[in-house]
């Protein structure tokens, strides 16, 4: 019977297609979760702008300029500093993550 498939061909099948349907959801579902995290980052970003525009050119660095845009800074043994700002490019997350990068701000070396 050529082009008929018995019981256990077609639960087999079934099976196969069903693990495909939910490994393609997952993947969607996953996908939504990385351009709803893109998102917000941008957003933030276009915020972190906005802030760092509004001060232009600055005379001086007060307190409320390093407390809206500076995280952290970090003073090393060589006595180099680091700043971590509080926002960074959403369009660098891809490339954050292939180097294994996990602050969450943009950091400067001095």
């Amino acid at each position: 019977m050529d082009g008929i498939l018995d019981k256990e061909e077609y639960l087999s099948y079934k099976a196969e297609y069903e693990k495909q349907d939910q490994d393609i959801r997952e993947k969607i579902s996953q996908a939504e979760k990385e351009k709803d995290n893109f998102e917000e980052a941008e957003e933030n970003y276009e915020n972190w702008i906005e802030k760092f525009v509004r001060y232009g050119t600055l005379a001086e660095v007060t307190r409320e300029i390093v407390t809206e845009l500076i995280d952290k800074i970090i003073v090393n043994g060589d006595k180099s500093i680091d700043i971590v700002f509080k926002y960074q490019s959403p369009y660098l997350y891809g490339e954050k993550e292939e180097k294994g990068i996990s602050e969450a701000g943009c950091t400067e070396s001095f």
